[in-house]
Protein backbone atom coordinates (compact mmCIF):
# COMPACT_ATOMS: atom_id res chain seq x y z
CA UNK A 1 0.00 0.00 0.00
CA UNK A 2 2.82 2.32 1.04
CA UNK A 3 4.62 1.58 -2.59
CA UNK A 4 1.26 2.42 -4.48
CA UNK A 5 1.20 6.10 -2.35
CA UNK A 6 4.68 7.00 -3.45
CA UNK A 7 4.25 5.74 -6.65
CA UNK A 8 0.86 8.00 -6.84
CA UNK A 9 3.04 10.66 -5.52
CA UNK A 10 5.96 10.25 -8.32
CA UNK A 11 3.22 10.50 -10.95
CA UNK A 12 1.51 13.38 -9.66
CA UNK A 13 4.74 15.26 -9.06
CA UNK A 14 6.60 17.68 -11.76
CA UNK A 15 9.47 15.57 -12.24
CA UNK A 16 7.02 13.21 -13.93
CA UNK A 17 5.52 15.94 -16.19
CA UNK A 18 9.61 16.62 -16.94
CA UNK A 19 10.27 13.44 -18.03
CA UNK A 20 7.07 13.36 -20.10
CA UNK A 21 7.30 16.79 -21.65
CA UNK A 22 10.79 16.91 -22.64
CA UNK A 23 12.60 13.45 -21.68
CA UNK A 24 10.79 11.46 -24.83
CA UNK A 25 11.20 11.24 -28.46
CA UNK A 26 7.69 10.72 -28.98
CA UNK A 27 6.11 12.83 -26.80
CA UNK A 28 5.87 16.66 -26.78
CA UNK A 29 5.11 18.27 -29.70
CA UNK A 30 4.71 15.51 -32.22
CA UNK A 31 1.77 13.89 -29.98
CA UNK A 32 0.29 15.86 -27.18
CA UNK A 33 -1.27 12.99 -25.54
CA UNK A 34 -0.32 10.20 -22.86
CA UNK A 35 -0.48 6.74 -23.64
CA UNK A 36 0.24 3.69 -21.66
CA UNK A 37 3.45 2.87 -23.17
CA UNK A 38 4.77 6.69 -22.16
CA UNK A 39 4.45 5.46 -18.45
CA UNK A 40 6.28 2.63 -19.03
CA UNK A 41 9.16 4.15 -19.69
CA UNK A 42 9.45 6.57 -17.10
CA UNK A 43 12.44 6.48 -14.77
CA UNK A 44 11.89 5.19 -11.16
CA UNK A 45 13.79 4.96 -8.12
CA UNK A 46 14.25 1.17 -6.91
CA UNK A 47 12.11 1.89 -4.04
CA UNK A 48 13.85 -1.03 -2.47
CA UNK A 49 17.15 0.62 -2.11
CA UNK A 50 15.57 3.83 -1.34
CA UNK A 51 16.59 5.79 2.43
CA UNK A 52 13.62 4.88 4.59
CA UNK A 53 13.35 8.66 5.56
CA UNK A 54 13.35 9.67 1.99
CA UNK A 55 10.11 7.53 1.36
CA UNK A 56 8.20 8.72 4.82
CA UNK A 57 8.95 12.21 3.56
CA UNK A 58 7.54 11.27 0.45
CA UNK A 59 4.30 9.54 1.78
CA UNK A 60 4.12 12.64 4.09
CA UNK A 61 3.91 15.02 1.37
CA UNK A 62 1.56 13.42 -0.76
CA UNK A 63 -0.80 12.96 2.34
CA UNK A 64 -0.30 16.54 2.88
CA UNK A 65 -1.57 17.19 -0.84
CA UNK A 66 -4.39 15.03 -0.83
CA UNK A 67 -5.97 16.86 1.94
CA UNK A 68 -5.53 20.17 0.08
CA UNK A 69 -4.56 18.92 -3.76
CA UNK A 70 -4.50 23.63 -4.09
CA UNK A 71 -2.28 23.98 -1.68
CA UNK A 72 0.32 25.38 -4.05
CA UNK A 73 3.31 25.16 -1.28
CA UNK A 74 2.03 21.34 -0.24
CA UNK A 75 2.64 20.53 -3.83
CA UNK A 76 6.19 22.76 -3.76
CA UNK A 77 6.55 20.75 -0.98
CA UNK A 78 5.75 17.37 -2.95
CA UNK A 79 7.89 18.25 -5.83
CA UNK A 80 10.89 18.59 -3.33
CA UNK A 81 10.30 15.15 -1.64
CA UNK A 82 10.14 13.77 -4.99
CA UNK A 83 13.46 14.90 -6.47
CA UNK A 84 15.57 14.06 -3.22
CA UNK A 85 13.83 10.47 -3.72
CA UNK A 86 15.22 10.68 -7.28
CA UNK A 87 19.18 12.10 -5.63
CA UNK A 88 18.72 15.13 -7.54
CA UNK A 89 21.01 18.14 -6.43
CA UNK A 90 19.54 21.39 -5.83
CA UNK A 91 20.55 22.53 -9.88
CA UNK A 92 18.79 19.82 -11.53
CA UNK A 93 15.83 20.21 -9.61
CA UNK A 94 15.71 23.82 -10.74
CA UNK A 95 16.51 22.87 -14.33
CA UNK A 96 13.13 20.38 -13.69
CA UNK A 97 10.73 22.55 -12.37
CA UNK A 98 11.31 25.38 -15.07
CA UNK A 99 11.19 23.16 -17.75
CA UNK A 100 7.75 22.33 -17.09
CA UNK A 101 7.01 25.69 -17.56
CA UNK A 102 8.20 26.37 -20.65
CA UNK A 103 6.77 22.95 -22.05
CA UNK A 104 3.30 23.96 -21.40
CA UNK A 105 3.61 26.92 -23.70
CA UNK A 106 4.78 24.47 -25.92
CA UNK A 107 2.36 21.84 -25.68
CA UNK A 108 -0.71 23.99 -24.84
CA UNK A 109 -0.56 26.54 -27.49
CA UNK A 110 -3.36 29.41 -26.01
CA UNK A 111 -2.59 32.45 -25.61
CA UNK A 112 -2.36 32.41 -21.93
CA UNK A 113 0.28 29.61 -21.93
CA UNK A 114 2.14 31.81 -24.30
CA UNK A 115 2.01 34.64 -22.02
CA UNK A 116 3.43 33.25 -19.15
CA UNK A 117 6.98 33.38 -20.96
CA UNK A 118 6.72 36.83 -22.73
CA UNK A 119 5.10 39.23 -19.73
CA UNK A 120 7.09 41.43 -18.02
CA UNK A 121 9.14 39.36 -15.05
CA UNK A 122 8.06 40.34 -11.70
CA UNK A 123 10.25 42.05 -8.93
CA UNK A 124 9.87 37.81 -7.27
CA UNK A 125 11.36 36.74 -11.00
CA UNK A 126 14.05 39.27 -10.80
CA UNK A 127 14.85 38.24 -7.63
CA UNK A 128 14.82 34.51 -8.01
CA UNK A 129 17.10 34.90 -11.20
CA UNK A 130 19.16 37.27 -9.44
CA UNK A 131 19.73 34.89 -6.42
CA UNK A 132 20.66 31.83 -8.91
CA UNK A 133 23.13 33.61 -10.72
CA UNK A 134 24.59 34.89 -7.06
CA UNK A 135 24.72 31.47 -5.26
CA UNK A 136 26.27 30.10 -8.80
CA UNK A 137 29.54 32.52 -8.74
CA UNK A 138 29.59 32.27 -5.09
CA UNK A 139 30.11 28.09 -5.09
CA UNK A 140 33.53 29.31 -6.77
CA UNK A 141 34.42 32.20 -4.74
CA UNK A 142 33.68 30.53 -1.32
CA UNK A 143 36.85 28.45 -1.82
CA UNK A 144 39.03 31.49 -0.92
CA UNK A 145 36.50 33.11 1.24
CA UNK A 146 37.61 36.49 -0.12
CA UNK A 147 34.77 38.27 -1.39
CA UNK A 148 31.49 37.43 -2.61
CA UNK A 149 28.63 38.41 -5.16
CA UNK A 150 25.71 40.86 -4.38
CA UNK A 151 22.62 41.86 -6.62
CA UNK A 152 20.41 44.72 -7.45
CA UNK A 153 17.21 44.53 -8.66
CA UNK A 154 15.01 47.43 -9.92
CA UNK A 155 11.71 48.22 -10.08
CA UNK A 156 11.44 49.75 -13.54
CA UNK A 157 12.25 49.26 -16.98
CA UNK A 158 15.45 50.18 -18.15
CA UNK A 159 14.21 50.72 -21.11
CA UNK A 160 10.32 51.26 -22.21
CA UNK A 161 9.03 48.88 -24.80
CA UNK A 162 6.81 49.74 -27.89
CA UNK A 163 4.17 47.58 -28.26
CA UNK A 164 3.57 49.01 -31.85
CA UNK A 165 7.36 47.79 -32.90
CA UNK A 166 6.93 45.27 -31.15
CA UNK A 167 10.02 45.25 -28.99
CA UNK A 168 9.78 44.44 -24.81
CA UNK A 169 11.56 46.70 -23.23
CA UNK A 170 14.90 45.96 -21.21
CA UNK A 171 15.43 44.89 -17.72
CA UNK A 172 18.79 45.17 -15.47
CA UNK A 173 20.39 43.15 -12.43
CA UNK A 174 23.49 45.14 -11.14
CA UNK A 175 25.72 42.51 -9.57
CA UNK A 176 28.74 44.15 -7.55
CA UNK A 177 31.49 42.38 -5.78
CA UNK A 178 31.79 42.62 -2.13
CA UNK A 179 35.09 41.78 0.44
CA UNK A 180 34.13 38.88 2.99
CA UNK A 181 32.91 35.07 2.53
CA UNK A 182 30.10 34.33 0.86
CA UNK A 183 26.86 34.06 3.39
CA UNK A 184 24.65 30.95 3.04
CA UNK A 185 22.10 33.02 1.42
CA UNK A 186 22.20 35.04 -1.85
CA UNK A 187 22.19 38.57 -1.19
CA UNK A 188 19.77 40.46 -3.64
CA UNK A 189 19.12 44.24 -2.82
CA UNK A 190 16.25 46.43 -4.38
CA UNK A 191 17.45 49.38 -6.32
CA UNK A 192 16.30 52.69 -5.59
CA UNK A 193 14.04 54.72 -8.12
CA UNK A 194 16.79 57.65 -8.47
CA UNK A 195 19.50 54.84 -9.33
CA UNK A 196 17.01 53.71 -11.74
CA UNK A 197 16.96 56.91 -13.29
CA UNK A 198 21.15 56.95 -13.58
CA UNK A 199 21.21 53.73 -14.95
CA UNK A 200 18.43 54.21 -17.01
CA UNK A 201 20.31 57.46 -18.62
CA UNK A 202 23.63 56.12 -19.12
CA UNK A 203 22.57 53.06 -20.51
CA UNK A 204 20.05 55.45 -22.97
CA UNK A 205 23.34 57.14 -24.24
CA UNK A 206 22.18 60.69 -22.27
CA UNK A 207 25.51 61.02 -19.89
CA UNK A 208 29.26 60.61 -21.10
CA UNK A 209 29.64 56.32 -21.70
CA UNK A 210 31.93 54.44 -23.36
CA UNK A 211 28.24 52.81 -23.80
CA UNK A 212 26.67 52.64 -27.43
CA UNK A 213 23.79 55.45 -27.14
CA UNK A 214 21.24 52.65 -28.04
CA UNK A 215 20.07 48.97 -27.43
CA UNK A 216 18.84 46.49 -29.87
CA UNK A 217 16.20 45.21 -27.54
CA UNK A 218 16.32 41.53 -28.55
CA UNK A 219 20.38 41.18 -27.24
CA UNK A 220 21.42 40.22 -24.04
CA UNK A 221 24.13 41.98 -22.35
CA UNK A 222 27.02 41.83 -20.12
CA UNK A 223 28.54 44.77 -19.60
CA UNK A 224 31.65 45.16 -17.06
CA UNK A 225 32.99 47.74 -14.53
CA UNK A 226 35.45 47.20 -12.06
CA UNK A 227 33.83 45.34 -9.91
CA UNK A 228 30.18 45.78 -11.40
CA UNK A 229 28.47 43.88 -13.94
CA UNK A 230 25.49 45.06 -15.40
CA UNK A 231 23.20 42.12 -16.93
CA UNK A 232 19.85 43.50 -19.18
CA UNK A 233 18.01 41.46 -21.29
CA UNK A 234 14.56 41.97 -22.96
CA UNK A 235 11.58 42.48 -20.37
CA UNK A 236 10.50 39.11 -20.58
CA UNK A 237 9.98 36.62 -18.09
CA UNK A 238 11.51 33.51 -20.37
CA UNK A 239 14.50 35.33 -20.33
CA UNK A 240 14.83 35.38 -15.95
CA UNK A 241 14.13 32.62 -15.16
CA UNK A 242 16.19 30.30 -12.89
CA UNK A 243 17.87 28.15 -15.17
CA UNK A 244 18.77 31.28 -17.09
CA UNK A 245 20.32 32.36 -13.96
CA UNK A 246 22.41 29.16 -13.36
CA UNK A 247 23.48 29.54 -17.43
CA UNK A 248 24.47 32.98 -17.08
CA UNK A 249 26.24 32.34 -13.49
CA UNK A 250 28.00 29.62 -15.27
CA UNK A 251 28.92 32.53 -18.51
CA UNK A 252 30.07 35.15 -15.77
CA UNK A 253 32.38 32.42 -14.39
CA UNK A 254 33.72 32.07 -17.90
CA UNK A 255 34.26 35.41 -18.68
CA UNK A 256 36.61 35.60 -16.47
CA UNK A 257 38.19 32.26 -16.77
CA UNK A 258 38.32 33.24 -20.25
CA UNK A 259 40.29 36.67 -19.98
CA UNK A 260 42.61 35.80 -17.45
CA UNK A 261 40.72 37.09 -14.63
CA UNK A 262 39.69 34.44 -12.43
CA UNK A 263 42.06 35.52 -9.78
CA UNK A 264 41.08 38.89 -9.36
CA UNK A 265 37.19 37.94 -8.78
CA UNK A 266 38.40 35.07 -6.57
Amino acid sequence: MAGARVLSAILNSSLTAFQLALGGGAWGLERPTVEPNDLLVLRIPDLGEVDNTLLEAVLSAEAAVSAAPNDTELIAALDHAVCDLYGLDRDEEVVASDGVQRARSLLFEGRGERMTLVKRPSSEDLTAYAGEVVRTVNAYLRARGKRHLEAVIYPRHIAVGNAVDGTPGVDAVRFSMVAGAPADAPCVHRGSDAEMNRLSALFRGQVSSEVPPYLNERRQLRIYDDNTLFILKPSEVRYWTRTTGLNDGDAILADHWIKGLHAAVA
